[in-house]
C-alpha cells in the first residue's frame, strides 16, 4: 500500500485537501471540518489505502466511490509538489478559516465553505471583502451592457466598494476594468487553479488586478483545470463574497442567473439592470425582477442602498424601549428598507389570520428578498412572529 505524504499542520493539510476534492463537495468538507484536516488526511491514508487495496475498511458504503477518488488524487500529492505549487505561482499565499485575514463573509456558505483559498495579488483581503459588491452578467454583452457596467462600477468603486466577479468575457471583464480605471479594488474568482488564467486571453487583466491592489483567488489547488461543473461552484463564492449582487445582462439560462439565485439564497440583496424587452441578453434580468428575486437598479446609488441594507445596524435598544419598529427611528438604514418595512408591517397587520410570504409579495409588489429582509427586521423588533407557516402581527 502506497502511503500518502505526511502533512504538517492544519494549513498544509488543507492545501493538500484542496488539491484532492471538488469545490462544494459537502461530504469531504464536512469530514475535514469535523475531524480536522490533519486527522482527516491520516484517516484517508489508512482507510482509503485499505479500500483501494481491496481490504476491509471502515469506509461507509455510500462513501466508498468518493473515498477511492480522493485517495487516488491524494496519492499524487507530495510535500515537494505542495511547495512547488506555491513556488511556480509566484506571489501566492494560502489563507484558511481562522486566519486573521480569512474573509469571514464566506462562512455564510456553511457546509460548502472552501477548505482553503489560494490568493494572488497585493490587495488587502480584509479591506476588499469588507465592502464588496458582486457584479456579473453576460459574456456576449452588448454595448449598452458594457456602458451600464462601466457607469455603475465606477460609481461603486469611487465610493470605496470592491468589485467581485469572475474574470470572464463581457460584463465580468468590464466590471474589473472599470474598477481599476478609477483606482478601485477588485477580486476575480477563478473556476480552476489560481495559476490557470481563464480565459487565457485575460492573463494581462489578471496581472493588472494583482498589481493594482486587487486579488485573483481560487479554492482549488494550482494547475486545476476549469471544468464545467467548477464554474457553477465558483459562482457561489462570487455570490457569498459580495454584500449585494448586481446582474447586468444575462440570458435565462446562464451563470449570472445562477449567481443571482445563490445570492438571494444567502440573503444578499439582488439588483438587476433592465434592458430592451427585445434583447435576449436582458431576458434573465427581466425574469429576476418579474419573479421578485431582484429589484430594478440603474445607478450606483441604488446598489449602495442595497449594500447598506446588509451592513447597517439597529439603534440598540430603541425598538425594545418604545415597543415599536424603528421605522422612522432607524439610524443608518436605507430609505427603501424603511419604506418596505412599513408596507410589510401594514400588510401583516391587516391579515386577520396571518400572511404567507407570497401573500405579502403579491400585496406589496416588493421583491422576495426585500420582503424577507423587512420581515427579519420586524421579527427582530418583536412586531411580527412566525406561527404555523404564517407571519402574524404581535400587536393584534
Amino acid at each position: 500500500m502506497n502511503k500518502l505524504v505526511q502533512v504538517e499542520g492544519e494549513r498544509q493539510a488543507r492545501m493538500a485537501w484542496s488539491c484532492v476534492v471538488e469545490p462544494a463537495e459537502t461530504a469531504a468538507i464536512a469530514f475535514v471540518e469535523t475531524m480536522g484536516a490533519v486527522d482527516a488526511w491520516s484517516w484517508l491514508d489508512e482507510q482509503g489505502g485499505r479500500l483501494s487495496d481491496g481490504r476491509t475498511s471502515e469506509v461507509p458504503k455510500r462513501l466508498r466511490k468518493s473515498v477511492l477518488r480522493w485517495h487516488a488524487a491524494a496519492s499524487h500529492v507530495t510535500a515537494s509538489s505542495l511547495e512547488g505549487r506555491l513556488a511556480r505561482c509566484g506571489e501566492v499565499r494560502v489563507v484558511i478559516p481562522g486566519d486573521a485575514d480569512w474573509p469571514v463573509i464566506l462562512d455564510d456558505l456553511q457546509g460548502t465553505r472552501p477548505l482553503a483559498l489560494w490568493v494572488r495579488g497585493n490587495g488587502n483581503l480584509a479591506e476588499l471583502f469588507a465592502r464588496g459588491a458582486s457584479v456579473v452578467g453576460a459574456r456576449a454583452a452588448s454595448a449598452y451592457g458594457i456602458a451600464a457596467t462601466t457607469e455603475i462600477v465606477c460609481g461603486l468603486a469611487a465610493r470605496g466598494h470592491a468589485i467581485i466577479s469572475g474574470g470572464a468575457y463581457g460584463i465580468d471583464a468590464a466590471a474589473h476594468r472599470a474598477a481599476l480605471s478609477v483606482g478601485g479594488g477588485t477580486v476575480a474568482f477563478m473556476p480552476g487553479g489560481v495559476d490557470v488564467d481563464y480565459p487565457a486571453a485575460h492573463g494581462a487583466l489578471f496581472r493588472r488586478i494583482c498589481e493594482q491592489g486587487g486579488l485573483v483567488m481560487a479554492e482549488m489547488g494550482p494547475s486545476a483545470r476549469p471544468w464545467k461543473s467548477r464554474f457553477l461552484h465558483r459562482n457561489r463564492l462570487i455570490a457569498a463574497a459580495g454584500r449585494a449582487a448586481v446582474v447586468i445582462e444575462a440570458g435565462i439560462r446562464s451563470g449570472a442567473m445562477s449567481t443571482a439565485r445563490q445570492s438571494a439564497l444567502l440573503s444578499r440583496p439582488v439588483g438587476a439592470v433592465p434592458g430592451p424587452i427585445t434583447s435576449r441578453v436582458s431576458q434573465g434580468c427581466h425574469e429576476l425582477m418579474r419573479t421578485g428575486v431582484a429589484t430594478c437598479v440603474y445607478d450606483a446609488d441604488h446598489v449602495v442602498e442595497m449594500i447598506a441594507s446588509l451592513t447597517a445596524q439597529w439603534d440598540e435598544g430603541r425598538a425594545a424601549t418604545q415597543g415599536t419598529l424603528a421605522i422612522g427611528a432607524y439610524r443608518g438604514r436605507p430609505r427603501w428598507l424603511e419604506s418596505a418595512a412599513r408596507g410589510v408591517a401594514a400588510c401583516v397587520e391587516s391579515s386577520a389570520h396571518g400572511a404567507r410570504v407570497g401573500d405579502v409579495i403579491a400585496a406589496t409588489g416588493l421583491a422576495a428578498n426585500t420582503v424577507m429582509t423587512a420581515l427579519g427586521e420586524l421579527e427582530a423588533a418583536g412586531l411580527v412572529a412566525w406561527d404555523k407557516g404564517m407571519w402574524v402581527s404581535t400587536r393584534q
